[in-house]
């Protein structure tokens, strides 16, 4: 179920943009864990999450996912 969802936990594109402004950079880090891809987490945690964080924003606001690098 996790490897299928193309937002934030499942949600519908305008709950998922809403949640990527305030709580992005925290829920990209939980969506990775959850999806089981655990490196992403950790790398996103240590190296770049603001950049990554804006270009789930801009992902999900063009075409409706976030950034899955796996």
């Amino acid at each position: 179920m996790a490897n299928s969802q193309k937002d934030y936990f499942g949600l519908n594109r305008l709950i998922s943009l809403i949640l990527c402004i305030l709580f992005g950079p925290v829920l990209g880090i939980v969506q990775r864990i959850l999806d089981g891809h655990i490196f992403c987490a950790l790398f996103r945690l240590l190296t770049g999450w603001n950049v990554i964080w804006v270009l789930d924003f801009i992902c999900l606001l063009f075409s409706g996912h976030i950034l899955k690098i796996f």
